[in-house]
């Protein structure tokens, strides 16, 4: 989960932590008398769990108890506390972001691509795409990777196409891998020319769907 170790200050008794969070790849040094120094991106949109911050702040208690040059002193307990409570907040920050995230309501997309893709034809057909949302066995097979990944169970079939549910289903899994921050043009021109999309080969597309945003509102 993550490495904490001590040293002593080079210019006073003060000990430094030196804390590595491998999860997320990140490398931090602090000691209370020159605060916090950053060896990463020390921001509060970083991502640890809540049993990450006790087990850091208990991992430095420990070392701080047991290491021979490190001494409990009034500014080694600020320390701590400064610590532990960014950690805090950063997994405070983390919990309301993804939170927010998964509640992006999809649903004036979705519909507005439907109307473009077959007006609303749950049985439509267009060469190798199907359904109300016009999807292909690419995107169905792709939809399964990802559900595989995820350890799911579950799985589509070519015949789900059919069913606007389960094509919507489909839609917000492509978004929840692809597209994590929940970019509408992103969404909107990829479902059209794939991942790797042409923004001037979907630009009458993108255009369209747009269109039926406005009518909707």
């Amino acid at each position: 989960m993550q490495n904490v170790h001590a040293s002593r200050c080079s210019t006073c008794p003060c000990p430094i932590f030196f804390v590595t969070l491998h999860s997320i790849n990140k490398r931090f040094c602090f000691s209370p008398c020159i605060g916090e120094r950053d060896f990463g991106s020390f921001q509060l949109a970083i991502r640890i769990g809540w049993f990450d911050c006790l087990y850091l702040f208990f991992d430095i208690s420990l070392i701080c108890r047991c290491h021979k040059q490190c001494y409990m002193d009034k500014k080694v307990k600020k320390c701590l506390l400064i610590v532990f409570c960014s950690l805090l907040s950063s997994a405070v920050y983390a919990h309301n972001n993804s939170k927010s995230k998964s509640s992006f309501d999809w649903h004036p997309i979705m519909e507005a691509i439907i109307q473009v893709e077959s007006e609303g034809n749950p049985r439509a057909v267009k060469g190798n795409s199907c359904g109300a949302m016009q999807i292909t066995p690419i995107l169905v097979k792709d939809c399964n990777k990802i559900l595989k990944k995820r350890n799911s169970k579950k799985r589509y079939t070519l015949a789900d196409r059919f069913s606007v549910k389960k094509s919507k289903e489909m839609f917000l899994l492509i978004q929840s891998y692809y597209n994590p921050t929940n970019n509408i043009e992103k969404a909107i021109r990829a479902w059209n020319g794939g991942n790797n999309y042409s923004v001037r080969n979907t630009q009458n597309y993108y255009k369209k769907v747009m269109k039926c945003l406005r009518n909707a509102s």
